[in-house]
């Protein structure tokens, strides 16, 4: 059910970028709405939108964030619904370089481990081709049997 609200609401709200009522405002900015998040209360709405134009990316971000109550209106107008969510925008971009950040830095904290010998490589493997299994000792403790 979440689902196909998100998605009706995203269609409604590319709908609306693209109507005349909004269109002077989003005109020349290539703005692509990828996808909308809604919480299962339906109050909130995380929307992810992408731009090719790298230069108007700030502008397009500032330009949703003013425009929101809007948005969100006429996306309410087109939907029937009293209650739609309030709208927060993300860059795909940044998001995208977030996360390639996050996992840069969890490969490091790993790699350190691993040199340090806290934990075992992926795929390393006991005796005859047996991976390593845990097994609980009797006080709850757990012991490493290869």
């Amino acid at each position: 059910m979440q689902i196909k609200n998100a998605n009706k609401y995203r269609k409604a709200l590319i709908a609306v970028i693209h109507s005349p009522k909004m269109f002077h405002v989003f005109q020349g900015t290539g703005i692509d709405i990828l996808d909308v998040y809604v919480t299962k209360d339906g109050k909130f709405a995380k929307v992810l939108f992408a731009t090719p134009f790298h230069d108007r990316r700030e502008s397009l971000a500032r330009k949703l964030e003013v425009n929101a109550g809007k948005l969100k209106s006429y996306v309410s107008t087109i939907l029937k619904s009293k209650n739609t969510p309030r709208l927060t925008f993300v860059d795909a971009e940044k998001r995208k370089m977030e996360y390639a950040r996050e996992t840069a830095a969890f490969e490091e904290i790993r790699r350190e481990r691993i040199e340090r010998g806290e934990e075992e490589e992926e795929g390393e493997e006991g005796e005859e081709g047996e991976e390593s299994v845990a097994l609980p000792k009797d006080d709850g403790r757990l012991i490493r049997k290869r």
